[in-house]
């Protein structure tokens, strides 16, 4: 699996670790939505690892948005992302390669998760190697590693495996760790917790029923529930909160097109997977029965029922169902919930791989495993069928210039320090709020830059404020909001930033004006405002 990761990214990886980050191609008009999205992970993933490395009681007062507060529960909290980042943050120190590394170990954390799940199912090594490479590695799922905090389901499958040796052995180790998975999953994404609800509940439903002989692990399993619900409370009450000062329903949702399930569309999962599939629901003879799980513990029927609820969910073809789910009304993009088809779906494919190796005589059965996980190989990173194309990754470089980096080190040793707004403010482009928001995880302050899921009812008065800058009454009502500086973006081809730099310029030279200039680059200069007018 480890090769795999490295002929995936190891391309990407080459141009810099410090420097770029994956992406993933698409249509034109989506490619700068895409890039957007991907600075934000790479924020969200090193800025949660520095906030609980440093700062842990200021985790939801994230840095963009200003003067909003709770800002984090704006969208995506990409906490677990910045559990798995912190230890890489405290030791290097860089944003942007803590990012690469939680890439690689949330790609090799699912595949690890898969493998040790169907493994414990079937005891097929080949099986579970088979499973997890398509989990990790198909193009449905790198298609998505644009969105991190939703490609990563691993949690779920911890917890699947957990629980499992939970009712089956009643230890309280796996009860803590049933725990620990159910709540990273629950801080990573909402996206990816609805996913994980949708595939937890046909599977508990299962693993209940086939341990339904041994004694009930009462005491354990309800440690593992007080211990979720202590997580839940703690991620979601800023959610919460947040919600009750802004209505957070949306009021267009982008749901799945039944057209990317057919050959060629971005979630059709390829006909080898199918044929695997397939083959975990063909009947066995009788001789060969006693060679895999009994149909009462053999999980393929509550995998399908998952990936009928995603499907279903995800297309909007359940509106009543999907309305009984809890926050469903504030999700933007229903779609990224058929991560949990593809979860299940690789998990019957490992299934189908246990079945077919079940006809095969035991000794031939390892040789006969070694071609499945090689097909598994070939057809997921090499040679996809047709129907089937791997994504186009690419290197997209996203560490700051160094311009930038110097200016907020000569603001520090100039003593300059508070609340950024950052002009000119955007109308169309989000490219600059993006590149501004990553930037924070340098410097750490809070920025008017704001790039989430929803728009705190703040930004109205500061999008006012920076159309009248650097009017004397606009500097009044940025200080009064608490900004300390204000800086200007101007890049050589943009006018319209250059006129403003100008007249902020000549403002500035009046010592009465609140502004002061402190530093003007070729492209980022920063005024401060005082308290002089």
């Amino acid at each position: 699996m480890s090769a795999c990761l490295l002929y995936t990214l190891l391309p990407i990886w080459s141009q810099g670790p410090s420097t770029v980050v994956p992406a993933v191609e698409r249509p034109e008009s989506w490619q700068a939505l895409v890039e957007n999205d991907v600075r934000f992970g790479a924020w969200g993933t090193s800025r949660n690892a520095w906030a609980l490395t440093h700062e842990p009681w200021k985790l939801f007062d994230a840095e963009p948005c200003y003067p909003a507060t709770n800002t984090l529960a704006f969208g995506n909290p990409m906490i677990s992302l910045g559990v798995l980042g912190a230890p890489v943050r405290l030791l290097v120190g860089d944003p942007v390669l803590t990012y690469n590394v939680v890439v690689a170990l949330v790609i090799l954390g699912s595949a690890m998760a898969m493998f040790m799940l169907v493994r414990k199912w079937t005891g097929e090594p080949a099986a579970a190697l088979a499973a997890g490479i398509l989990f990790a590695f198909h193009p449905v799922a790198l298609n998505g590693l644009h969105h991190l905090f939703t490609y990563d389901l691993s949690w779920i499958i911890w917890a699947l495996f957990f629980g499992y040796r939970l009712f089956h052995d009643g230890r309280f180790s796996d009860a803590f760790l049933l725990a620990v998975a159910l709540v990273m999953q629950m801080g990573g994404s909402y996206y990816a917790a609805l996913s994980g609800l949708i595939v937890g509940i046909p599977m508990a439903t299962w693993t209940v029923w086939c341990n339904r002989n041994r004694r009930f692990p009462a005491v354990p399993l309800g440690l593992a529930v007080v211990l979720v619900i202590i997580g839940g409370v703690l991620i979601y009450l800023p959610f919460l909160n947040t919600g009750a000062e802004l209505d957070s329903r949306v009021s267009l949702q982008t749901f799945a097109a039944w057209r990317g399930f057919l050959p060629g569309g971005t979630r059709f999962e390829g006909w080898w997977v199918l044929l695997l599939v397939a083959a975990a629901f063909a009947p066995l003879p009788g001789s060969q029965k006693n060679r895999t799980p009994p149909t009462a513990s053999n999980p393929r029927w509550p995998l399908l029922a998952a990936t009928v609820l995603a499907v279903i969910v995800a297309t909007g073809s359940g509106t009543n169902l999907a309305r009984l789910l809890p926050g469903f009304e504030t999700i933007r993009v229903p779609s990224f919930i058929l991560g949990g088809a593809h979860l299940a779906l690789s998990a019957l494919a490992g299934l189908g791989v246990a079945v077919l190796l079940a006809l095969v005589p035991a000794k031939r059965k390892k040789p006969a495993g070694l071609i499945l996980v090689l097909a598994t190989l070939a057809f997921t990173l090499r040679f996809p069928l047709p129907g089937s194309e791997p994504p186009a990754i690419y290197a997209l470089e996203v560490r700051p210039a160094n311009e930038e980096l110097e200016l907020f080190d000569t603001l520090e040793r100039h003593g300059n320090s508070g609340p950024l707004l950052e002009l000119p403010y955007p109308e169309n482009d989000l490219t600059p709020q993006t590149k501004s928001l990553l930037l924070t995880s340098y410097h750490h302050r809070r920025t008017s830059a704001c790039y989430n899921s929803y728009a705190p009812p703040e930004l109205e008065q500061v999008a006012a404020i920076a159309r009248d800058v650097p009017s004397p009454p606009a500097i009044a009502a940025a200080r009064h909001l608490g900004f300390t500086t204000i800086v200007v973006r101007h890049p050589g081809d943009d006018q319209k930033a250059t006129a403003l730099l100008e007249r902020m310029k000549k403002v500035s030279e009046n010592p009465n004006s609140g502004l002061r200039l402190l530093h003007s680059g070729e492209s980022l200069s920063a005024f401060t405002l005082s308290a002089n007018d």
